[in-house]
C-alpha cells in the first residue's frame, strides 16, 4: 500500500498488466513534414509534444503520449480533443478499470525510457509496453489522485509560464534600454548627458594574479558558452594539467575563456569563485568603475551585437577552437551612458533577474514537491 492515500479509501491495490488497463495502446500514423504548419484546425503531437497543426485529425478525446524513438523515448505528453497523432508516439486511453490521467502520471513517475532497447536509437515497443506489471487502485480512487496531482501540474505550469513571460519581458526591456528607444531621467526630472563611446581599454584593466601550480588539489574555475556564467570544478587534481603557472581570480573580474569567447564564453566571477584558479586561456580583467560598471558591463556583453563583435576578433581555426585576439578585444567600441544612468539600467534589469531567479526557485521547489508526492502515492 501506498505510504500517503486519501482517508476514504481503503481497498487493497491489485497488480494488473499495462495492456489489460487500456482500451487504446497503438502508435499513432505517419504524417509528412510537408502537412505541418505553424497554424492550422488540430493539433499535430509526435514524441515529444506538440509539433504543428494540419487540416485532419486521427484522434478524438483524452490521450496520454509515450515517445516511441530518439533520446527522450519514454516521454509522456497529453493530448486532449481532436487531434493527429504521429507514429512516433504510442496513444494510450484508459479502460473501465483505469484513469487516462492517473496512468500517465503513474507512466511519468516510471521513467520508461529506462526501459528503451537500443543504446544507438533508443526505442520502446508496444509489445514490451503492454506487460508491463502496475499495482493499482480503484478507478475512483485514480480519479482522485489523478485530479490532485493534475492541480500540482497546474501550479507548476503557472509558475512555468511566469517565468517565459518575465524573461520575454527582461529581453523587450533591454533592447529598448541599449538601443536607447526608452531612457531614464534624472531625479529633478531633467535627461541624462547623451551616450558616449568608449574602447574597452578605457575601463577593463588586463589582471593577472600569476601563481605556481600547487601541489595539492584545488577550485578550478571555467566559463560556460552562451553567456551562461562560470562553473566549479572542486579538489582538481594538479597533475592532470601539464603547466607550471596558474592564475588567481578576484569576485567581480571579467573572465573570458579566448578558445570560445565567439560563442559567449564570457563572465564574471561570482562571489563562491573567489580564489578559484584558471589556466593561461582565461584571461581576467578588472574594471575602472569610475568609467562603467562591472554590473552594468555584464548586461552590454551578452547582447547579440556584442557576441558578433566577438566572432569577428575570433579568428580561423578547425572546428569550434577559435582563439580570441585579445588586443582587439580591448579596441572594441561602444556606446556607454554616465555612471548614474548606468546604475539605473543594472538596478532594474537586477531587478528583474531576480524576479527570473525567485520564480525559477519556486518551480524546482514544486517539482521536488510533486516528486515526493509520487513516491508516497504509488506502490
Amino acid at each position: 500500500m501506498p505510504i500517503l492515500r486519501f482517508s476514504e479509501f481503503n481497498e487493497d491495490w491489485r497488480e494488473v498488466r499495462l495492456g489489460d488497463l487500456c482500451e487504446n495502446f497503438k502508435s499513432g500514423i505517419g504524417i509528412t513534414a510537408e502537412k505541418i504548419f505553424s497554424s492550422g484546425d488540430f493539433p499535430v503531437y509526435g514524441g515529444n509534444g506538440l509539433r504543428g497543426y494540419t487540416d485532419r485529425y486521427t484522434h478524438d478525446g483524452y490521450y496520454l503520449l509515450i515517445g516511441r524513438q530518439g533520446a527522450l523515448c519514454g516521454n509522456i505528453n497529453r493530448a486532449n480533443g481532436k487531434t493527429y497523432i504521429s507514429e512516433h508516439a504510442i496513444a494510450v486511453s484508459g479502460n473501465k478499470y483505469s484513469n487516462t490521467e492517473w496512468l500517465a502520471q503513474k507512466l511519468e513517475y516510471m521513467r520508461l525510457n529506462r526501459l528503451s532497447e537500443s543504446s544507438a536509437q533508443p526505442g520502446l515497443s508496444v509489445n514490451k509496453l503492454v506487460r508491463i506489471k502496475l499495482v493499482i487502485p480503484s478507478q475512483l480512487e485514480q480519479q482522485k489522485i489523478a485530479a490532485f496531482l493534475s492541480a500540482v501540474d497546474q501550479k507548476i505550469q503557472l509558475l512555468q509560464r511566469k517565468k517565459e513571460l518575465l524573461e520575454r519581458y527582461k529581453k523587450g526591456v533591454m533592447q529598448k534600454l541599449f538601443s536607447q528607444e526608452i531612457r531614464f531621467k534624472k531625479e529633478d526630472g531633467n535627461d541624462y548627458p547623451e551616450w558616449e563611446e568608449k574602447r574597452l581599454a578605457e575601463f577593463l584593466i588586463p589582471t593577472l594574479r600569476r601563481i605556481h601550480k600547487p601541489l595539492l588539489p584545488y577550485l578550478a574555475i571555467g566559463v560556460r558558452s552562451h553567456f551562461r556564467g562560470t562553473f566549479q570544478k572542486p579538489n582538481f587534481d594538479p597533475s592532470k594539467i601539464n603547466m607550471d603557472k596558474l592564475f588567481i581570480v578576484r569576485e567581480g573580474d571579467l573572465i573570458v575563456n579566448i578558445t570560445f569567447a565567439w560563442e559567449g564564453a564570457v563572465a564574471l566571477v561570482k562571489t563562491e569563485d573567489d580564489g578559484g584558479l584558471v589556466s593561461h586561456r582565461f584571461p581576467t580583467y578588472t574594471f575602472n568603475e569610475r568609467k562603467v560598471l562591472s554590473k552594468y558591463f555584464s548586461y552590454v556583453f551578452c547582447q547579440k551585437r556584442f557576441k558578433q563583435i566577438l566572432d569577428l576578433i575570433s579568428p580561423g581555426g578547425a572546428g569550434r577552437n577559435r582563439v580570441l585576439n585579445k588586443k582587439e578585444l580591448l579596441k572594441v567600441k561602444q556606446n556607454f551612458p554616465s555612471i548614474p544612468e548606468q546604475r539605473k539600467i543594472s538596478e532594474l534589469l537586477t531587478y528583474l533577474d531576480n524576479k527570473i531567479e525567485f520564480t525559477d526557485k519556486e518551480i524546482n521547489r514544486s517539482n521536488l514537491f510533486k516528486r515526493g508526492l509520487l513516491q508516497q502515492m504509488f506502490v
